[in-house]
């Protein structure tokens, strides 16, 4: 079984294949209750209709977006003081709670490494 950071690794093979801008995200965070640094890696992918990065989780098969359905990048997503309000969604249509799985526990977010 693959973890983040290989899966991240697989699919950047694929956007570079398809010319699609893209760059590696690791977030470190520390998780609740036990002050544990804790880390997670996906990528983004930069959207030239909207000329902004976009979260794509190949992790979970999920990316995030706002209550408007407007996807997130990593610096949003880490700077989003309530994380209730994010949206964890594998399609449109499709966003439920139980894909948020880190996100639901881990709300302190204590570092972002964009490479």
């Amino acid at each position: 079984e693959l973890s983040c950071t290989p899966r991240t690794w697989a699919m950047q093979e694929v956007l570079r294949s398809y010319n699609i801008p893209f760059r590696i995200i690791n977030i470190y965070f520390t998780e609740r209750p036990k002050g544990e640094l804790t880390s997670h890696t996906f990528l983004e992918a930069y959207n030239t209709d909207k000329r902004k990065w976009e979260i794509q989780d190949p992790d979970r098969n999920i990316y995030y977006s706002d209550s408007l359905s407007s996807r997130l990048s990593s610096l949003d997503l880490m700077y989003t003081g309530d994380k209730s309000k994010i949206l964890a969604c594998k399609g449109k249509g499709d966003c439920k709670e139980e894909y948020k799985y880190w996100l639901n526990f881990k709300q302190s977010f204590k570092a972002i490494k964009i490479s």
